[in-house]
């Protein structure tokens, strides 16, 4: 007994020092509910419903375990940490000015693209004005979040936003194309801090009852931003100019840093307080910079061949492979604190709802990147009426975000149907947006679809980030909504150079072939005009101009359609995460997989062919009947799992077949296999690995209570022998009303060799 104690401290205290790097799936228990007498009274007495336990003994048990510090009354998770109203105020308004902030990068693009690009002769290369920006704030997201941990959130999102501003400053100086994608990549840098941590604050700051509300807002902050940034500009464009538009973020994000520098405590943290023992030195050191410049080199290599105006070089995918490789080769082997852990990504939830986002917000940020474009080009809207098609998706953004988080998300637990009916609903806008992009369609319609667009996908965001926590292990939640946001910045950085290397493409291609049809050769250097400046059409007249129209509407719907047909795909990625969490798994479920895991094929071939050898011998020179058939059970046992029947193989690695075949050598296997009326006993069994201790009274009442439901001496003798797990021969002897002679006949009728 001691040493199930032991073991049971040990583990307690391996949870307790659990951080965000224990694995998703954690290893399985060895220790089931603390008063199983409660759970087998239920199942006694109604065996249909599912089971409470609690601590302690006796016959009124049967209720919920005692509430854990950090849950309210009613159930909810309570927030890790709190801070002074005052406080809670300067950082919500600092927040929401750097996530507005950081995206007005995103979207000022969209309609100031024209006048960069001229002044640049950049008009092929317009899709690296936001991918360089994007590209830097997604792969540098998870290092945010690992150096929050070394230097505090306050420290780093203070750092990140006078990166932003240098960022800014160089774009507004720039010279050249080179240069100012330069410049957005180092903003990008400074944004992926402020968006990453951002996060963190929010989830270290709310319970579960208001972290859907919060997260809401986030979002809303983050869609006001893309949709003001791309009015805002367009509007200032005429005015002050592109350059001034980037200059003027650096005092701005330099002002919302240090509010946040002296708003948010010293003490606060990133989850867990630190205990290992290590230097800021050495904790730096650990941090996977390596894996970080493989994965963006990575990505850009690929988004540069698939972002090509004209034809898709294969050379640069080719390098991306080996780049990437190398990364993943990395961060299994290599990396010490990995920037992402492949190992997590074994959790089915986690990988498939990671997949899920980033092919869901590729196709939404086509609709972002392109309605405007659409705008300007076939209603030839001017720059800040055409950013202004991008308030009503936004709106229905915030919106549909806020909604399900005020009255829906209000509650731990599963939304896996939610998540695939607002999965199921966005294809349908993209279908209608393709064909609405026309220079005739009903303006109101298509900023109705666009709104509505908008709705489902801030729905939709906000239940996968619900479903998620409900999917994943808490001590795993701030490195798995990490992921999240990494990926979900990828699929910007991806929608703008894939989707706009396809609308390139197809622009250049209609373009063409339209002026071919006219009799109009030698408009290349028109065509090339055309694809990075959508205002030009606008200046154009008669057949050139007609022309253009049809070629971005062409291409628009081209890549609408697209974008739909992605997004339906999405919809069976994401009903691949399931519905169950880690809670919800039994304890039989973990041990079976870690069994099989752990286990080679060839070895268990092995390991029960040299079973049956004894088991062959024993069932030729069996004594008894009751002998013969129990070996008998064993080698057909033993066979069966030769065989490899998988289903039975893991029915098998049941604790009581376990607890019975590799401590006394011996087991009614078959007959628990496939006798329903054995349950009670299975879960006698499964409750002999409980590290508490039985009460002689509770041990008492469950073994009268199984005897008066099946009296045949194998239950008794099998009942006896799973005693043993739990109780000495004297205990069980008392119990079971019975002498210590009969226990000694049971056991040698078993052929245990003794208790």
């Amino acid at each position: 007994m001691s040493q199930r104690n032991k073991n049971g401290h040990d583990q307690e205290r391996v949870r307790n020092e659990a951080s965000e790097t224990t694995p998703l799936i954690p290893p399985a228990p060895t220790t089931v509910d603390a008063s199983p007498e409660a759970r087998l009274d239920e199942a006694t007495t109604n065996p249909s419903s599912s089971s409470s336990t609690a601590g302690g003994s006796g016959i009124n048990n049967a209720k919920p375990n005692a509430k854990p510090a950090n849950v309210d009354d009613y159930g909810h998770t309570l927030a890790n940490q709190t801070i002074s109203v005052a406080r809670g105020i300067l950082c919500t308004l600092a927040l929401g000015f750097l996530i507005f902030l950081q995206a007005t990068n995103i979207s000022l693009i969209t309609t100031t693209q024209s006048r960069i690009a001229a002044d640049l002769d950049a008009f092929d290369k317009t899709s690296w004005f936001t991918s360089a920006y994007l590209i830097a704030m997604s792969a540098l997201g998870p290092l945010n979040g690992k150096l929050s941990s070394v230097f505090s959130p306050r420290i780093c999102i203070f750092a990140s936003t006078i990166v932003l501003a240098i960022g800014s400053v160089l774009s507004s100086l720039a010279g050249s194309f080179e240069t100012f994608v330069f410049g957005r990549a180092i903003t990008g840098m400074g944004a992926s801090g402020v968006f990453t941590i951002s996060i963190i604050i929010v989830l270290e700051l709310t319970g579960s009852k208001r972290r859907g509300i919060a997260i809401g807002l986030l979002n809303t902050g983050y869609t006001i931003g893309v949709a003001v940034g791309a009015t805002a500009a367009g509007a200032l464009l005429p005015v002050v100019g592109w350059r001034a538009l980037f200059w003027i973020q650096a005092p701005v994000a330099l002002a919302g840093g240090l509010v946040l520098l002296f708003a948010i405590p010293h003490d606060f943290t990133a989850g867990a307080k630190d205990e290992s023992g290590l230097s800021t030195g050495e904790r730096l050191a650990r941090l996977d910079y390596f894996g970080a410049l493989t994965l963006t080199a990575a990505i850009v290599l690929m988004l540069y061949s698939l972002s090509s105006p004209r034809e898709i070089p294969i050379m640069p995918i080719v390098l991306s492979m080996v780049v990437l490789l190398t990364f993943v080769m990395n961060e299994i082997y290599l990396a010490k604190d990995p920037i992402i852990p492949i190992s997590l990504m074994k959790s089915r939830g986690l990988l498939l709802t990671c997949l899920s986002t980033v092919g869901y917000m590729m196709a939404r940020w086509s609709v972002l990147f392109y309605t405007p474009t659409y705008a300007i080009a076939v209603r030839q809207w001017s720059p800040a009426t055409a950013g202004s098609i991008l308030i009503p998706t936004n709106a229905g953004f915030a919106a549909g975000g806020l909604l399900v988080g005020w009255f829906h998300i209000r509650r731990q637990g599963s939304f896996y149907v939610p998540c695939l009916v607002v999965y199921s609903l966005f294809p349908i806008t993209m279908i209608l947006l393709a064909f609405l992009s026309t220079q005739h369609s009903n303006p109101v319609l298509y900023v109705l679809i666009v709104l509505a667009g908008g709705a489902v996908t801030g729905g939709a965001l906000n239940y996968t980030l619900a479903h998620l926590l409900h999917l994943t292990p808490k001590s795993t939640h701030y490195i798995a909504t990490s992921l999240v946001a990494t990926f979900r910045g990828f699929a910007g950085s991806f929608g703008s150079a894939i989707g706009g290397g396809m609308f390139t493409r197809t622009l250049y291609t209609s373009l063409h072939t339209h002026f071919e049809a006219e009799g109009l050769h030698h408009k290349e250097r028109l065509i090339r005009r055309l694809l990075g400046s959508p205002a030009l059409v606008g200046q154009l007249t008669g057949i050139d101009k007609q022309v253009a129209i049809n070629g971005y509407e062409d291409a628009l719907r081209m890549l609408f359609l697209a974008g739909a047909g992605l997004a339906v795909l999405m919809v069976f990625v994401q009903a691949g995460t399931g519905w169950k969490g880690p809670k919800e798994e039994s304890v039989l479920e973990e041990e079976r997989e870690a069994l099989v895991q752990n286990s080679g094929r060839s070895a268990a071939f092995h390991l029960h062919i040299l079973k049956i050898i004894p088991i062959l011998v024993h069932l030729i020179t069996a004594p008894t009947l009751f002998r013969t058939a129990l070996n008998l059970r064993n080698f057909l046992l033993n066979l069966i799992i030769i065989l490899d029947n998988r289903a039975l193989k893991l029915r098998l690695q049941h604790p009581i077949h376990r607890k019975v075949t590799t401590t006394h050598q011996r087991g009614d296997l078959l007959q628990i296999l496939f006798d329903p009326r054995l349950r009670l006993l299975e879960l006698v069994a499964e409750e002999a690995h409980t590290t508490v201790p039985i009460p002689p009274e509770a041990l008492a009442q469950r073994i009268h209570k199984l005897a008066s439901l099946q009296t045949d001496r194998f239950l008794l003798d099998g009942l006896l022998l799973a005693c043993f797990g739990f109780a000495g021969e004297a205990e069980c002897a008392e119990a079971g009303g019975v002498g210590h002679a009969w226990v000694h006949a049971a056991v040698d009728a078993l052929d245990v060799g003794g208790a």
